[in-house]
């Protein structure tokens, strides 16, 4: 039977709690889900485009028209003011208008999307038969939902574990178990109470999505893929999906491109990342992941393309400026990635190794050696474990004539050179400490021509 889509019955339940008595409101419309979502669509994506700000722009006039022409003719009292307010309004209306026409879209709010949709999910997602009986359960289900919202997920696992117990047959109960497992990482058994929840409905389409996402962060990412794909095959209806699918559209391809990205397939995760393009809205976040995937495959000319579109279309993207540098400093763009890892230092990444480590080796290669001195120290503060930050140190030290200091950061460059890590841990997408790829963890040249590599 299927628990989680069923719709609620309108008006309010009773929820009993340790004495006190809880009202829920379980009478929330379609429609009215509906037109929340819709809202909160049109905020995030829909002025960033062209064709809605003519709209746009076009009502504002007619308005001000209708103003001037209801009041013409009529010089006195409040008429006077309603019709200097609408002509000074049209005025307004024709000098601003053409060059917010002409501006930028809004920045990427792909995030905004995915904090929608799982708003959306906690909010609004019908759940179980409200007047089931007390020993249901119900209780302590609405209580963990309540937990869930506010953020404490520690307290929703313990009233969804005890649910669980006493009816281990509710799905709906089942999956908000796994969700605020999810949340605190603990992944196994999130994966195993997604799994309960499944068995009891199979066609329980988030279940089968956020146990993808489960998978993932385990690195099991054929099983994760595996979810993910069920996930955009599943046609069962459920009301969430019905009113966000826009919202559900970004998070699915968002996370299976990711996915494909961490496994190393670059052209599956180009495809993801692609379908987010060509499809509205258009996200700032699938060009960046897109040029993230021709970077690893050494297409810098289309990454490059991505990552300007990315940051063109959100310049505060920190992530896509670092990967713009990267890029940059492969080719021998050596300028433009000084530019870059200072905006992602900017915007967000002080503290990320890479950027400084970025830094200090494009300063290098253009023998600004002093500064690569400082990007390597700095790189050097945030992981000392790092052995290539000593030896790009050491080198930019010895063209400066400093043999002592070179010798010493060489020296420690030695003792620190050890087994390489995974590569989710060596990646930079990750918190890892080590670049991803052979190359990237090659040791620098004495002559400078690898200096690239370390970071490209």
């Amino acid at each position: 039977m299927r628990v989680f889509f069923d719709d609620p019955a309108a008006g309010t339940a009773d929820r009993t709690n340790c004495g006190s008595t809880v009202r829920v409101s379980l009478g929330i419309s379609r429609r009215g889900r509906f037109l929340w979502l819709r809202l909160g669509r049109l905020t995030m994506t829909d002025l960033s485009s062209v064709y809605s700000r003519y709209r746009i722009a076009v009502s504002l006039l007619l308005l001000g028209g209708v103003a001037v022409f209801v009041a013409l003719g009529k010089r006195s009292g409040v008429e006077t003011t309603v019709w200097m307010t609408g002509l000074v309004g049209s005025v307004v209306s024709l000098m601003v208008l053409p060059q917010w026409l002409r501006s930028k879209p809004e920045p990427d709010r792909q995030q905004d999307l995915q904090d929608n949709f799982e708003e959306s999910l906690i909010q609004f997602l019908p759940d179980g038969d409200p007047t089931a009986p007390a020993e249901y359960g119900n209780s302590l289900f609405w209580r963990g939902r309540t937990h869930i919202w506010t953020g404490d997920y520690d307290s929703a696992m313990k009233d969804f574990t005890e649910v669980n117990e006493r009816n281990p047959d509710r799905a709906d109960a089942c999956f908000w178990w796994g969700f605020a497992l999810l949340k605190t990482e603990s992944y196994e058994p999130a994966i195993a109470a997604f799994d309960k929840a499944i068995k009891v409905d199979p066609k329980f389409r988030l279940a089968v999505f956020y146990r993808g996402q489960a998978y993932a962060r385990t690195g099991d990412y054929d099983s994760a893929i595996a979810d993910l794909d069920k996930a955009t095959r599943i046609n069962e209806h459920d009301a969430l999906i019905e009113v966000a699918p826009e919202e559900f559209t970004v998070v699915v391809f968002s996370e299976r491109g990711k996915v494909h990205f961490d496994n190393g397939n670059y052209d599956a995760a180009i495809a993801d990342f692609t379908r987010l393009i060509v499809e509205p809205p258009q996200l700032a976040y699938a060009h960046r992941e897109r040029g993230k995937s021709h970077f690893e495959k050494r297409d810098d000319e289309s990454a490059i393309k991505d990552l300007n579109e990315a940051v063109r279309l959100d310049p505060t993207d920190g992530d896509a400026h670092f990967w713009l540098g990267r890029s940059s400093l492969r080719i021998g763009e050596y300028d433009a990635a000084i530019d870059h890892f200072n905006q992602a230092i900017e915007n967000g990444k002080r503290d990320f190794f890479y950027c400084w480590f970025g830094l200090g080796s494009a300063h290098l290669m253009k023998d600004e050696n002093r500064l690569a001195v400082k990007g390597f120290t700095r790189a050097i503060r945030i992981d000392e474990r790092q052995a290539d930050a000593y030896q790009g140190r050491g080198k930019a030290h010895f063209k400066n004539g400093k043999v002592e200091a070179a010798k010493a950061d060489f020296e420690e460059a030695a003792a620190r050179r050890g087994p390489e890590l995974s590569a989710r841990e060596s990646h930079p997408s990750h918190s890892g400490p080590s670049p991803t790829g052979t190359d990237a963890r090659r040791p620098l040249s004495s002559d400078g021509e690898s200096q690239g590599r370390a970071v490209a």
